[in-house]
């Protein structure tokens, strides 16, 4: 049970600072590349290289090269489920 407690509350650390969280909404709709992605965070393409290292880097992500840009997309469904629970509870006009 503690392996599993430590493996969750390193996941919750790693999505939840803000560039990282605004990283992973964005690609629930759908691949995006680093560049697109600087756009959305408003930040630095060094940083937001940075951030989708530590999600790649952790399983979190994938990524794929068609032609020169690199595409980043969630590859871990529980992600995905995780982050659409996240939207539907705090994100949505109430």
């Amino acid at each position: 049970m503690r392996t599993e407690i430590k493996k969750i509350c390193h996941l919750l650390s790693l999505i939840s600072d803000p560039t990282r969280m605004l990283i992973l909404c964005s690609l629930m709709n759908g691949e995006k590349t680093s560049k697109e992605l600087e756009g959305i965070t408003q930040t630095t393409i060094g940083n937001v290289s940075q951030h989708l290292q530590m999600l790649y880097r952790a399983k979190i992500l994938s990524k794929k090269r068609i032609g020169v840009p690199v595409y980043y997309f969630i590859s871990d469904k529980r992600i995905s489920d995780l982050i659409k629970i996240l939207k539907i509870n705090f994100c949505q006009k109430k």
